[in-house]
């Protein structure tokens, strides 16, 4: 079997597609992390699933018009 070979993709990187700042990726994928502790490296999928969700914590009721 062969396996598929990932372009990782730096925190850095993910910060400019984002408009994030490097340490809010980092803080947020660090499930994820595949490189070192100075090198961050993440996958470009896996990435977008994780910071595209919608994490709002609504409270109260709704309003009414």
């Amino acid at each position: 079997l062969e396996q598929e070979k990932h372009e990782l993709v730096s925190a850095s990187e993910l910060a400019k597609t984002y408009n994030l700042s490097a340490t809010t990726i980092r803080d947020k994928l660090v499930a994820i992390n595949q490189g070192t502790g100075g090198k961050h490296m993440y996958n470009p999928e896996l990435a977008r699933q994780i910071l595209t969700r919608n994490e709002s914590n609504k409270r109260g009721r709704k309003r009414a018009n």
